[in-house]
């Protein structure tokens, strides 16, 4: 989660931590807390972190390495890819 905030700091959505800390809702001054163990970033600020910077709650909970989310599939793009299969399928079969 804390990369989540240094992320915010270098793609200059937030000043600093204590900015990043601000926009997910988190008081900084608990921020020493943090880093040593005995507090927590709530769901809200997590997700806050996510939605911010684009990042995988995956990533966060260390369910995955890759911190980006990728880009959702429309569902119009699903369909399309969806009909050309089957459009390929039916002209193998004739």
């Amino acid at each position: 989660m804390l990369k989540l905030l240094d992320h915010m700091i270098k793609s200059n959505v937030a000043k600093n931590l204590g900015d990043a800390a601000e926009h997910i809702g988190f008081n900084n001054a608990n921020m020493w807390k943090v880093k040593r163990g005995k507090n927590k970033f709530t769901v809200d600020q997590i997700e806050a972190a996510c939605r911010i910077t684009g990042a995988s709650a995956d990533y966060v909970f260390g369910l995955t390495a890759t911190m980006m989310r990728k880009p959702a599939r429309r569902p119009i793009d699903q369909i399309r890819e969806a009909v050309q299969t089957l459009e390929t399928m039916l002209s193998k079969r004739q």
